[in-house]
């Protein structure tokens, strides 16, 4: 009995050690029981408790799965738990061995900085924890790896059958991702709709939960102030954020906070137009510090821009990739996903000159990271954009103008106007493609046409091709102009 279970905490140890997902809660159970072994959430929450978090990995940390192989892998990361009393050596492996003598050759790499040892971790827990309350008296688990708070709470609000908004919960107007996960359909068709093959038990509450307006988001960002029901709602901007009759408090987490971030947030957008700055960083931090995205995302544009404050891009920096590491994995589409994506392509550009004077140096190769996660996730027009010109400039990567011209026709076809203009400049000129004077000339003239007044770059290439085209590939590329206005009317982005 005790093998058994010093080998289901082993495998615990090192989801938890490598801020490993929440998955790990639902397949090590589900593996220790085709084994014969007892484990549920909870055996394998109490090990992520104790083991430290040490693989500096994404989507938290800086680094990816080839940069941890590079390191040493697993091992480097099993060698030094072991060592400091955090996994369990008598523990038999395939190999015949036990897992100390497995790892008796593994050496300590000082030259790296994934995996920091045992002793020295990024915090002292795993990256991931059990929960047990009324909400789920079978238990919840959530992700905190990369947060720096871990309450949330919300109002509880009473509906009926009529109420389609309520009715999907009372934890906001979106059922949760888990849920749309595990119950979409399949894309196999056999003969019947099929639903995919992991069920999520109903008695388990996903806390990873975003609502619009007033609802539960990420536990990242809340702050943990107490809010006892005797306690008058705090007051932002000169408004006060707490809904009246929002109803009785529902919490996850230690203590609770009050759930009105997305209130905040407009209050801070109408102090922004009223032209009150101050009343409008006030608000605005108080929805980012409650997981208002679209706060942290206007917060770090205030400070890249110096919009009404001196302009920051170190705090400006810090405040898109709070918002990109917490939200990494929200659903495509959704409102709060297309403040994420422009999260990574802010990241990706400030990565590709760098910050003076701080630790966020040139890197083009991270910098090609954060534009092809936003631009094959979340499908980011200006992400796509940015990638195409990193494979056409060969930037953090080998000149690829076939990669090139694929993301920057999907970006144009998007009406992303940077990309349309180098594209028309591509085809215009015959320039890694063959040459197709007026589709290139049509690209052109939407470019122009959405341009800004400041960026003749733009207007250069059209009056470039202008200059050079025929009479006849004029008439043609106005002839496509008018069928894609066509068929952006009719929802057809693409000519």
């Amino acid at each position: 009995m005790e093998a058994k279970t010093n080998l289901k905490e082993n495998a615990a140890a090192v989801v938890a050690a490598s801020g490993g997902s929440t998955n790990a809660a639902l397949h090590l159970p589900a593996i220790a029981h085709e084994c014969g072994i007892a484990c549920d959430l909870f055996d394998v929450a109490e090990v992520f408790k104790r083991t430290p978090y040490i693989a500096d990995l994404k989507p938290a940390g800086r680094f990816v799965a080839k940069d941890l192989f590079e390191a040493g892998g697993v091992p480097l990361l099993m060698k030094t738990l072991l060592d400091n009393g955090f996994m369990h050596g008598d523990c038999m492996t395939v190999t015949g061995y036990g897992m100390a003598e497995n790892l008796k050759r593994v050496a300590w790499n000082s030259d790296q900085e994934v995996v920091r040892p045992a002793d020295r971790p990024l915090t002292a827990t795993g990256g991931v924890v059990g929960l047990r309350g009324n909400l789920a008296p079978e238990g919840a688990i959530v992700k905190v790896a990369g947060m720096d708070n871990l309450q949330l709470s919300n109002a509880g609000r009473r509906g009926n059958r009529g109420d389609r908004r309520l009715s999907r919960g009372i934890f906001g107007n979106m059922p949760s991702r888990s849920d749309r996960r595990a119950t979409a359909p399949s894309p196999t068709r056999a003969g019947r709709p099929r639903r995919r093959a992991m069920r999520i038990s109903e008695h388990i509450l996903s806390v990873a939960l975003f609502g619009f307006g007033l609802g539960l988001t990420t536990a990242y960002a809340f702050d943990g102030t107490k809010s006892p029901a005797n306690i008058a709602p705090p007051v932002v901007g000169g408004v006060a954020v707490a809904p009246e009759g929002a109803g009785q408090s529902l919490g996850v987490g230690v203590g609770a906070v009050r759930p009105d971030a997305f209130q905040a947030f407009q209050t801070g957008a109408q102090a922004l137009r009223a032209g009150d700055t101050k009343a409008a960083l006030d608000a605005l931090d108080y929805a980012a510090r409650n997981g208002e995205v679209a706060a942290l995302w206007k917060l770090g544009r205030m400070y890249a821009d110096g919009d009404g404050v001196k302009q920051n891009h170190l705090r400006a920096f810090d405040y898109f990739r709070t918002l990109a590491d917490s939200h990494a994995d929200e659903t495509p589409g959704t409102r709060p996903a297309v403040f994420v994506a422009k999260a990574f392509v802010a990241i990706g550009g400030y990565y590709l000159i760098g910050i003076p004077n701080s630790d966020v140096k040139p890197d083009a190769v991270h910098a090609r990271e954060m534009f092809w996660y936003a631009a094959s996730y979340f499908g980011d027009s200006d992400a796509q954009y940015r990638l195409g010109r990193i494979y056409l400039d060969g930037q953090g990567t080998a000149k690829d103008p076939k990669q090139a011209m694929r993301w920057l026709f999907t970006a144009a076809g998007k009406g992303q106007y940077e990309a349309q203009a180098v594209l028309g400049a591509m085809l215009f000129r015959g320039q890694s493609v063959p040459r197709d004077a007026a589709r290139g000339l049509m690209w052109l003239i939407l470019a122009r046409d959405a341009a800004t007044p400041k960026e003749t770059w733009i207007t250069d290439l059209y009056n470039s091709a202008v200059k050079q085209a025929s009479e006849v590939e004029r008439n043609v590329a106005l002839v496509h102009v008018e069928q894609w206005i066509e068929q952006s009317r009719s929802g057809q982005r693409t000519p």
